[in-house]
């Protein structure tokens, strides 16, 4: 049981949020890009950061010819793995956040557009594999981020109410999935951040503490109210 004024459980996005893997997605996506004669722009990183490889093959695709899918998936998944084991910085404030909120308690999940293997690299780089609980991937639900329904299902396999989680991003996509899951929402600011981020979140930090994931009063109360 988490210690009074703690959430039950604490959902986490992966990408940007745990690790600064966005900025080596942004690098492999625009070199595999530039291969084909295609330009990633600022632009195109503030539309699709925090989507699937689905949504953004589609949107490229829109552009100009990407030839085979699955031969561009491989030269872009090369290129990404090859940049995150020489460069990936793993965020200490969520690793830190993480730890404590599992020593008082809170369940821990990961909710990320991602496939579950990359998920797991990024946890085991990061040393937070044993704390975690529940993880939501790509394909674990019909619809993606920005629907609510990853943030739903991470809290369905937990066993937790919505409203006595909170879910913690750092792109708009991420945190409107999780706000209209119910969640409580916790937005970091990272390097990609952009002003409307305040406009999707409950509250939005610069470095993440454990102090910032502390539910409400008014929303605690009347999460319990209703359970009787």
């Amino acid at each position: 049981m988490s210690e009074a004024g703690t959430a039950d459980a604490i959902a986490f996005d992966c990408d940007g949020t745990i690790a600064d893997t966005e900025s080596l997605s942004e690098i492999a996506w625009s070199e595999t890009l530039s291969a084909r004669g295609l330009v990633w722009s600022a632009a195109d990183f503030q539309v699709l950061v925090g989507r699937p490889f689905a949504v953004n093959w589609e949107h490229f695709s829109a552009r100009g010819e990407l030839g085979d899918v699955e031969t561009f998936r491989g030269e872009l998944r090369a290129r990404f793995r090859a940049l995150f084991d020489e460069r990936l910085e793993v965020h200490d404030d969520a690793v830190s956040a993480m730890r404590i909120a599992h020593a008082q308690g809170s369940a821990i999940a990961v909710v990320s557009s991602s496939t579950r293997d990359h998920i797991d690299r990024v946890l085991d780089r990061a040393g937070v594999m044993p704390l975690v609980q529940h993880v939501v991937a790509s394909g674990d639900t019909a619809l993606h981020k920005p629907a609510p329904d990853p943030y739903l299902a991470a809290c369905a396999g937990l066993g937790v109410d919505p409203r006595r989680t909170v879910g913690v991003e750092d792109t708009t996509t991420g945190a409107r999935s999780s706000r209209a899951a119910g969640l409580w929402t916790v937005a970091v600011r990272r390097a990609h951040a952009v002003p409307e981020l305040h406009d999707h979140a409950d509250l939005v930090v610069d470095r993440l503490r454990i102090e910032d994931l502390v539910l409400p009063e008014d929303r605690r109360e009347r999460a319990l109210s209703t359970r009787h």
